[in-house]
């Protein structure tokens, strides 16, 4: 800095409040995982059934009284060819 002070400028950095509220909504979160079903569905490594349906832990589809989870909207037909990264934190799963 002291060297060459004419060509390096430094600045503190500022803080700007992130309004958290307007782009962490369902909405948006749910809009991101149709555009990613679709593209899952145009190359052709899931499919789309009928109805959403409801499954246990043994994949087995269920009434929704003994579903786990939500309804089930796709099926992944290749899973070989499909990769799901899911950052938390520092480490990546």
């Amino acid at each position: 800095m002291h060297r060459h002070g004419h060509r390096i400028h430094s600045k503190r950095g500022a803080e700007y409040a992130l309004d958290r509220s307007i782009w962490l909504t369902y909405r948006i979160f749910d809009n991101m995982y149709l555009h990613v079903y679709d593209a899952l569905e145009d190359v052709g490594v899931a499919a789309r059934p009928e109805e959403p349906v409801g499954m246990n832990r043994s994949e087995e589809i269920v009434e929704m009284s003994n579903a786990l989870g939500c309804k089930v909207t796709h099926d992944i037909t290749c899973p070989d060819y499909v990769i799901v990264g899911d950052e938390v934190g520092a480490s990546c799963h």
